[in-house]
């Protein structure tokens, strides 16, 4: 539904008849904006207008004979069966009773205005701070940085040991105690050889090397 050609059809359209009104504001509730792409079945436009469908069909053959509407582009309907296949119109738009034509709604223009004509565009005086890292009093000076700023860079402060010395695994150096990934692979170790020790003892019992096997992988998952 498009309030514009509704509105066209309800104010602006001219040698539009009494009877044949209803059946193109019909059309207009199908229309697109710019008053195209209107193809509502003929039942439809019956029911809208209260009237049956072979008093449609002569209202849109006077209406096109009128220039009021006019045939539109087909393709709208290419996807509908041939034998339910609607008629595509236009409305005239750009007819009104006043003789006036519609124009297209004005877009604001975004960016700069214009130089009158004959004079070169405005440039931005150099230094005035428009431009970030202009030289000038736009560009910042030394003076004016950071503390942060000046510090000397990653690659240069890796000389630091990142582990203080009392937290540090006495066993595997530059690990954190609390959290050494070596103490956990020889707590690992030393759970595996507890459980193939088992199994030695066990002999050839299928089922108490089973049970076996599953607490060893149990006390490897709780160490890990």
């Amino acid at each position: 539904m498009s309030i514009e050609a509704l509105a066209w059809a309800l104010e602006q359209a001219p040698d539009v008849a009494p009877h044949e009104l209803p059946t193109l504001i019909g059309l207009a509730n199908h229309a697109h904006a710019d008053g195209t792409a209107a193809y509502p079945a003929v039942p439809k436009l019956a029911g809208y207008a209260r009237k049956g469908d072979r008093a449609v069909q002569r209202d849109l053959a006077s209406l096109l004979e009128k220039g009021v509407i006019r045939l539109g582009d087909q393709r709208h309907v290419a996807h509908i069966p041939a034998d339910r296949r609607p008629v595509v119109y236009d409305l005239a738009l750009e007819r009104r009773m006043d003789g006036g034509v519609v124009q297209p709604p004005k877009r604001p223009v975004s960016g700069r205005p214009a130089a009158p004509i004959g004079q070169p565009a405005q440039q931005p005086a150099a230094g005035d701070g428009s431009r970030p890292g202009a030289k000038g009093q736009g560009a910042s000076s030394r003076a004016d940085r950071k503390p942060w700023q000046d510090q000397a860079p990653k690659n240069e402060r890796r000389g630091a040991d990142p582990v203080p010395d009392g937290e540090k695994c006495v066993i595997h150096l530059g690990y954190l105690k609390h959290n050494c990934g070596g103490c956990k692979v020889d707590r690992q170790v030393a759970l595996r050889e507890q459980a193939e020790a088992k199994l030695l003892a066990a002999g050839e019992d299928p089922e108490m090397l089973r049970l076996i096997n599953e607490l060893a992988d149990r006390l490897e998952g709780s160490a890990a």
